[in-house]
């Protein structure tokens, strides 16, 4: 590493160092604090590749810093000013509640809706791929099929699939299982169908298309869940990380990714993965967007009218993917600070990174004024996880992730139906039977 480099490291490291030390204090499951820690890794695998003498590059380790910079700014203020310090010590003292019938009843029945929705995709797409892995059959072409399941020529509406079975289905799953923890009975029945039959389904709906990233996902969204509920020690954690990184070098090996069966070809591609693979398509896309006119914001707007399916949304990460690889089959994408300064330029740089310190805060502080039942823990945990991960791609990324399905999540479990009205006190305002009420706090 060059030495402008490493000062340009030590400079993000240290912006990132003050905002960690002031949030730590607010760290359980607050997504402001885990977004300056997963958007270090990307800056620091990044900053490893630039040619600072470019002017592109030298002005990519400057965005890098001022993104930095201007979230930490938005996020020290709205600790100040929202008061979160109370709030945060309060939250943590409540007890844990479980969800009321109705929520249950509607939970079952997502969950049961994503089921089906997970069958009827994989028998429209004629293959699951984690299936076809555990049982030894043989795939010809491993790329088309991987490709082919959400990327090839028959439309299946993969980002409206990918709603129920890779958010809907394992919130669900976590949810009903922390439900049933909660009984007494023995032996816990409830507990142990969750367990046995909800775990393997999740990796038949998750890993079916050969989509890795969203295992990590899933398991990511619900250890942010399960913390907002109780304090798990860094031994289960570590157990639960070798378990992963040994099904992703499964699936890596098998969807020829690497080609050596080892432990040393695992750890190297998951590290890649981590430190090396989405910095690349950043670095190609931020070099490739600074050549370009700001198109202030015009490329999100495509890429939000892409959620229909009669839009063909941006293109932008096939263009890159093509100056990688020289073929639009696959798609790079381009960090979020390449995407900001592409549709803002600096000035949107500095006004959205402010803009979101401010805002994650103040959800978070939202969050911590609720109730603690189950489902709102593990609602809120997944979607701050998908919130604090916002380092690659545009805003429709998180669309595609499911933020705004947890959102529905959030307000469906605000139903209640309000019980008979036996009598009617002077001056008392009671609704009709059955009518829904929604309590104010989310």
């Amino acid at each position: 590493m060059e030495i402008s480099n490493l000062l340009t490291l030590i400079v993000l490291s240290g912006i990132v160092g003050v905002g960690v030390v002031w949030l730590f204090p607010f760290r359980r499951s607050n997504p402001a604090f885990w977004f300056l820690i997963f958007q270090w890794i990307i800056a620091a695998g990044t900053i490893w590749l630039l040619d600072l003498s470019r002017p592109s590059d030298f002005a990519y380790a400057l965005m890098l810093i001022l993104a930095g910079s201007s979230f930490l700014g938005g996020a020290i203020v709205a600790v100040g000013a929202l008061g979160l310090r109370g709030v945060y010590d309060r939250f943590w003292l409540r007890p844990i509640e479980v969800d009321p019938k109705i929520t249950r009843v509607l939970i079952v029945l997502l969950v049961a809706i994503s089921v089906l929705v997970t069958i009827a995709y994989y028998r429209a797409v004629g293959y699951n791929l984690f299936v076809d892995i555990v049982f030894g059959r043989n795939i010809a072409d491993i790329v088309s099929a991987r490709l082919g399941a959400y990327a090839g020529d028959q439309y299946y509406a993969p980002g409206y699939v990918n709603q129920f079975k890779n958010v809907l289905l394992p919130l669900g799953l976590a949810v009903m299982g922390a439900w049933a923890s909660r009984a007494r009975s023995w032996p816990n029945v409830k507990f142990w169908a969750v367990l046995l039959l909800g775990v393997p389904f999740v990796l038949y709906a998750v890993l079916g298309a050969g989509q890795r990233g969203f295992l990590v996902y899933a398991i990511a969204a619900f250890f942010f869940g399960l913390t907002a509920i109780v304090r798990i020690r860094l031994a289960k954690i570590a157990i639960v990380l070798a378990m992963v990184l040994g099904l992703f070098g499964v699936m890596s090996y098998s969807l020829g990714r690497i080609h050596e069966f080892t432990l040393g070809s695992f750890l190297l591609e998951f590290f890649s993965r981590i430190f090396q693979q989405e910095q690349e398509s950043g670095l190609a896309g931020f070099r490739y967007v600074y050549e370009l006119d700001v198109v202030w914001f015009a490329e999100w707007w495509k890429g939000l009218q892409g959620l229909s399916p009669w839009h063909r949304g941006s293109d932008l990460d096939s263009q890159i993917f093509a100056l990688i690889h020289g073929s639009t089959r696959g798609t790079a994408t381009i960090a979020t600070v390449g995407s900001v300064f592409h549709n803002g330029g600096v000035v949107g740089i500095i006004g959205v990174y402010a803009a979101l310190g401010w805002g994650y805060i103040a959800l978070y502080r939202r969050f911590l004024s609720g109730r603690r039942t189950v489902l709102r823990c593990f609602a809120y945990g997944a979607l701050f996880f998908y919130l604090a991960f916002f380092v690659a791609g545009a805003p429709v990324a998180l669309v595609n992730k499911g933020v705004i399905t947890l959102a529905i999540v959030l307000v469906i479990r605000r139903l209640r139906i309000v019980k008979p009205v036996t009598s009617r006190p002077r001056g008392a305002n009671f609704r009709q039977v059955g009518q829904l009420s929604m309590p104010a706090t989310t």
